[in-house]
This record gives C-alpha cells, structure tokens and sequence, in this order.
C-alpha cells in the first residue's frame, strides 16, 4: 500500500461509457468515511448494480472535509492500491456516514465526485449522460437532511393523506377515498384531525433546500424507483406526489404556501408538464450555481429539450448558451413561443433582446398561450450581426401606459391582497368605460375591459367548469369588482369564478391603451410608442420597440394580452358573425358555431386547400400510406372529433400542421407580412 496524498482522476476509458463507481464501505457513524472507486461501462449489462445520490451540494465555502479513497494507481509496471482523499462540503459528507451501512459495502454514483468538476471537457460530457446514468440506477437515494423535531409529524401527515388520495390518469389532478382523512380535509375542513401543527410540520419538510435544488428534477423524473431518506426515517416518493397533488387542488393555502407547492409539483411529470416554457421557467426558481445548468439540467426532463440535442459546453457564455438553444429551438419546432420570456428590461449585457434570459424569475403571466398566431408557424433566417429576422403584422402602438402596477396576488391564513388588485383594477379604468358603446372589432369598451382582466377566460372558449360564463363575468365585475371594492361581495361564492381568474398571478401587471383604441396587458416594461406585433408562430402578441435610425429593426420587449386580437384576429381578420373560436378537449384549437356543440378543425376565415394537399383524419402513423382521400369522416361514432393531418399527393410528405399556416402558406393566401430583423 502506498500514501498518495490528494486524489488524483484517471481519464475515463472508454470515453462515453465508462463511467466511475464509488463502494462506500462499512462503518460506525462516527468513523472516517472510506471509499473505493472504479471505472465500469455503464451499457454493460453485467455492471456492477448501482444507487444514485441525489442531495443538495451546499455551500462551496464548506469542502473543508475529509473522504478517503482507495484507488488503484500505476506503480512500477503494476497497479498498486493506494489511499488518497479528497476534500468535500459538510452536506455530503454527512449523507455518506448517515447511509453507509455497518457491515456490507454499498455502490453509489455520486456526482460531486464521480465527475471531475475541474475538467471542464469531462464535465460537459458527463452532464450530457446524466440521464442515462441516473434511469439506469437500481435507485435514486433522496437525501432531504438530518431529522428535526417536526419531521415525525411531516411523516404522520403524509402516510394519513396520501392513504385517501387516488391521482387521476393525467396526474393533474386527483380524487379523494370516502371516509379518508384527505377526504375530510377536502369536504369538512373543520372535522379534520390534522392540528395546524400538522400543516407547520409539513410545510418545513417542503421548504427543504432539496426541494429547491435545479437538478433534482432530471434526477428523479428519470429513476426507475426513488426511495427518500430523511435522517434514519424513510418515506415513500409516491406519497409525496399525492399529497403535493392534493394539497395543490384541494386545500386552501393557509399553512403551505404557493410557491412551496410551484417547487414540489414541479418535481413530478404530468400530461403537458414538459413543455419548454414551464420547464425553463420553474427552473429559473430553482437554486443552482451556474446559469447554463438551467439549460444542461434540463436535457433530459423535457422531449423538447431532448430533440434540440444540446452538447453541454461550459466554454461557451450563457448568452450563448441560452441563444443556441433558442434558434435551435425554433428551426426544430417552427414556433416563436420562447419570446414569451423575453424581457428587455432585465437584459443583461451580450444578449440579444430575442433570447430570453431564463436566469431572471419571471411572472406567471409568462406562461400564458392564447391563439393569436390562429395556429402558424415558421423559423427564421439569420442577418448580420447576429440578428434574426421574422415575419408577422403590426397590429396596435401603444400610446398610453398605466403608472399602477399590478401587485402579486398574496394570501395567508388571516388576510389577502384582493383589494389591493381590485383598487388597482379601478386605477386602471379607461376613459369611457361605462359609455363607450364601440370597441374595436365588436363589442363594447366594457366588455373587452370585463374579459381583459382575466385573459379572456370564460367557460365560452374553455369549456372548464370552473370557469365563468361571459354573461356571469360582467355580473360578478359589476358586482364585486365596480362597487369600490365591497369585501363581503368578494367571499360571494356567486362571484367566485371570475374574481379567482382576477386574482390569478397569471395576469398580466401593466395596463396600456393603443392609438387603434385596443386595451391591454402586459408583464413587460411597454413604453408609449412600442408597436404590438402578430408574429406569425407566436401564441400571443410580442411588443416590440423600434431601433433608432434602422429601419425596421426591433428590440424584443415581451409578450401581451390585446383584447380583440387574442383569437388571430391580428393575422387571419375577425371571425365569421356567429363564429367562436374554442379549445378542445386535447388542448388544441377549433371552431364551432353559436348555439351548436358540434366542433371543427378548419377554420372559417381560411381558404381551401392548395390543389396537392389532402386532408385526412384516418390512422397518420399506418405504414401502408393514407387513404384514398375519401376519409371525410370527420366525427367517431361517439361524435367526438377525429385527429386531422395532412398529406402533399406530389412529395408523399405527411404533416400534422396545415400547409396554409407558414409563413409562405399565409402570403399565398393573400395575408400581408411584414419582415421584422430582430436585433
């Protein structure tokens, strides 16, 4: 045996598929942690089995502490084990001497030293892999900490509600068993055993660094079963998904706040949960040490993020970084949807203003997708400089911006701010609001007022129960909103749909008017002479400010609500008299007439189809190749409408997106564009 000192890495061979295997090895919890290491290929099938970390790194300032580790080592034309050690943060080396076992080894993959972080090109590499190391794991090993006085309770509290609860198919949502003290909870608050010391003791659990930590998400989306340790206690994952999936829908926020639940819920995948814009955006909450970890995180978490085949390189900036992605993802899926993150105002120096800077935490209004693009798409092509230019209308200049902000919506066990929102709603107040009887493209000042305060959401266009009807929305404004704020109308379980959607965070903050005499909304810092911009694959308008001296040049300022235009108004014109444009059950667009429930996908204001086009709504995915054309039949025998897609009879290409909604499709059919080069 030989002294080596400090632990020295051996390159991995071969490179990408070895991988190195710790062994801690057995022992009492106040002895010196030892571990062995080796290198073995991580697609071979005889691999040693193994476990994975995942724990929260701590403070760099805390790798002051001592792990031993035997490593072979070349010596003398042989390889002699020798005893080396390296130096960790506080946070590992307790994890380690709480799971070391007292008489058998146990084999752990563990970032923090399985990677050689001083490596740059190693760690790019390894990160890349991540995911494949961490599903082929036997186990991830959660680490949320050392017990405290309230973690027993927090246990209690999670094994009696997650008894009663069943997550639905979708994992959006979930019901309650009868007789279940989930259920109770749900139905008779009052009748619940569970102390608001149950509630306290459960919030601390949550409130835990782990649970903020960005790349826990990969970790645990990815595993084939995770077992969550806390101290000596154990706790069981998926009661934990049912009880953040409960509290979420069915408890009031008194003891477990908002932006608790945000941080739990995101750790489990449910139907739509990965699409770019939520992972990106809950990431930008989450505690990390290095900005391009909020794209490199995410690679596997996201089948959007995984189809742009990033390589992480941490030689590039995060301004390059976040560019690549986007421009990669707008050539992949032929959208602009990323721009709803912009934010000229928080723009940090070498960005440019189309690549949004998901570092900065940005607002639940952000994550709001309309129909303003009626469906479009395209890429872009690239200028000088760097720059990109796209396609789309200006549709609106804004001319007057409100000075009142829009405050965060609040609530505690005793108060809320939903006078303070409803004060600033009246500040708000455009003039001519109860006697202008003209609105651009139909309806009144009122009306559009009434429906711009909660982004149009009725159950008109989104059939969810929950939601108000246009009708109930005017009277629940008129009601509890324009009666100077009467407190007691505001708990009316009347006006309760609506006055929810009002004080929902996913409302945008700063109120504007356009010379056009459109209202709206925005999250952004629009200034008077801005334009507001239908770019063609965007879901919601982009405000956009002129670059001095270069014609048509824009800085991208961020998204908007514009009443009146949120329907692609601002590309294809308003609807049909008798039209209504509203979502499906599969979260897609369609139309249907007035006082008909009967749905269809083709829009009324298009026109028909180029002559080598069909549309086709049997089986896309049969091998045997489309039908004949003749399959019209647009219903299944339930009357539920049948999936749509498109097939070019002289390229034999097929296409889920229809050919007259690109940017070409749309010139073609007499819409006028107008190229922006955004800088």
């Amino acid at each position: 045996m030989a002294e080596a000192g400090l632990f020295a890495y051996q390159a991995l061979d071969p490179l990408g598929n070895a991988i190195r295997l710790l062994t801690l090895l057995p022992g009492q919890f106040s002895d010196d942690v030892y571990l062995s290491i080796a290198h073995e290929k991580l697609q071979d099938e005889k691999r040693t089995p193994y476990e994975c970390l995942s724990y929260t790194w701590g403070s760099v300032e805390q790798a002051q502490e001592k792990v031993y580790i035997w490593q072979k080592s070349p010596a003398n034309g042989s390889d002699v084990d020798s005893l080396q050690f390296l130096y960790v943060r506080i946070n590992l080396l307790t994890v380690l001497k709480y799971i070391r076992l007292l008489d058998a080894p146990r084999v752990i993959w563990i970032d923090a030293i399985c990677i050689d972080q001083l490596n740059i090109t190693e760690k790019g590499r390894e990160v890349a892999r991540m995911g494949q190391i961490y599903n082929k794991a036997a186990q991830v090993l959660v680490w949320l900490g050392p017990e405290d006085e309230s973690t027993p309770m927090a246990l209690e509290t999670i094994e009696r509600l997650s008894a009663g609860v069943v997550l639905k198919w979708d994992h959006r949502n979930c019901n309650t068993i009868p007789g279940s003290e989930a259920e109770v909870v749900e139905h008779r608050p009052e009748e619940s055993k569970l102390t608001p010391q149950h509630w306290i003791s459960l919030s601390k659990l949550i409130q835990r660094p782990w649970f903020r930590r960005l790349w826990i998400r990969q970790e645990v989306q990815l595993a084939s079963k995770v077992l969550v340790r806390c101290g000596y206690a154990e706790i069981e994952w998926g009661n934990i998904e049912k009880v953040i999936i409960f509290i979420e829908h069915k408890v009031s926020r008194a003891y477990i706040s908002a932006e608790d639940i945000l941080f739990c819920r995101s750790l489990f995948p449910y139907l739509g949960s990965d699409s770019l814009t939520y992972t990106l955006h809950r990431s930008s909450l989450c505690n990390y040490f290095d900005t391009r970890d909020l794209v490199y995180a995410n690679l596997s978490t996201s089948s959007a993020m995984k189809a742009l085949q990033i390589k992480p390189d941490y030689t590039m900036t995060a301004a390059d970084v976040f560019k690549d992605m986007t421009c990669k993802y707008i050539q992949r899926f032929k959208n602009l949807e990323l721009f709803r993150s912009c934010d000229l105002q928080s723009l940090p120096q070498g960005f440019m203003s189309f690549v949004p800077n998901f570092a900065v935490p940005k607002s639940e209004s952000r994550l709001l997708s309309v129909y303003a693009h009626a469906g479009s798409r395209q890429s872009f092509v690239d200028t000088d400089g760097g720059n990109i230019e796209v396609k789309g209308r200006i549709v609106a200049k804004i001319q007057n911006v409100s000075m009142f902000q829009k405050p965060l919506t609040t609530s505690t066990l005793s108060s809320n701010n939903h006078m303070d929102l409803i004060k600033t709603y009246h500040q708000w107040e455009p003039e001519g609001l109860m006697t202008s009887t003209t609105y651009p493209l139909g309806g009144t000042l009122l009306d559009a007022f009434i429906m711009l305060l909660s982004n149009g959401s009725c159950k008109e266009t989104y059939h969810s129960q929950h939601l108000p009807t246009i009708q109930e929305s005017k009277e629940s404004f008129l009601a509890a909103v324009w009666s100077r704020g009467d407190a007691n109308l505001t708990k009316n379980p009347k006006f309760k749909p609506y006055l929810g959607e009002l004080m929902s965070d996913r409302r945008s903050e700063i109120f504007f008017q356009t010379a056009e005499g459109y209202i709206g909304a925005s999250p952004a810092d629009v200034q008077d002479g801005d334009i507001i911009s239908v770019l063609v694959g965007t879901s919601v308008p982009i405000v956009l400010r002129p670059v001095v001296d270069h014609l048509d040049a824009y800085r991208v300022v961020g998204p908007c609500f514009l009443q009146g235009v949120m329907l692609g108004q601002g590309l294809l014109g308003p609807l049909p008299e008798d039209w209504l444009c509203v979502i499906h059950d599969n979260r897609k667009w369609c139309f249907r007439k007035q006082g008909s429930e009967k749905r269809m996908w083709e829009d009324p204001r298009l026109w028909p189809l180029p002559s080598h086009w069909q549309a086709h709504f049997c089986d896309f995915d049969n091998d045997n190749g489309p039908c004949d054309g003749s399959c019209e039949l647009e219903y299944d025998k339930a009357g539920q409408l049948m999936d749509r897609w498109f097939f070019n009879t002289q390229s034999k290409e097929r296409s889920n997106d229809d050919p007259r909604l690109d940017a070409q499709g749309l010139e073609a059919g007499g819409i006028a564009l107008q190229s922006f080069t955004l800088v």
